[in-house]
């Protein structure tokens, strides 16, 4: 996991010699390929791909050697932000949900206080204007707008 991301991080600020960019779309392809069997892995639970993960690593590792790396490699922050990003927003959920009376909440579950709620909360946030100026807008839309405003 970690491994995977900090290559798919790294492998493009790795000063090897590549004037035709052969080693490099031979190493995002290892990484494609690890990408690939992750999802048989999980999804259709092919569990037997595990043991082939190594080959990913060490197919982008010939591909983007160098003897000395010039740079720091960076440790990856992609994945861990976008997962504490979308735990943050489970927790929101969560707690929305918490608070509604039991004879409602039993009736959502995440996904679908998700769909109900993401449209009116859109259009309370942007409401759907026309790309017009202020005095060329019907009374409908005005009155939007004022209400937007106060």
């Amino acid at each position: 996991g970690r491994v995977i991301d900090g290559l798919h991080e790294n492998y493009l600020t790795v000063g090897y010699p590549d004037p035709s960019l052969s080693r490099t779309a031979e190493a995002a392809e290892w990484l494609s390929i690890h990408q690939v069997r992750t999802h048989a892995q999980y999804s259709q639970g092919q569990f037997a791909m595990m043991r082939y993960a190594e080959f990913s690593v060490l197919g982008v590792q010939h591909s983007c050697s160098v003897a000395y790396a010039k740079d720091q490699l960076r440790f990856p922050k992609a994945a861990a932000d976008q997962r504490a990003k979308q735990r943050e927003r489970t927790l929101l959920l969560a707690s929305w949900r918490a608070g509604m009376p039991a004879k409602i909440a039993r009736c959502y579950n995440s996904a679908t206080l998700v769909t109900d709620l993401v449209s009116p909360l859109l259009s309370l946030l942007c409401p759907p204007f026309r790309n017009t100026s202020s005095h060329i807008m019907n009374t409908e839309e005005k009155q939007m707008l004022t209400t937007l405003v106060d």
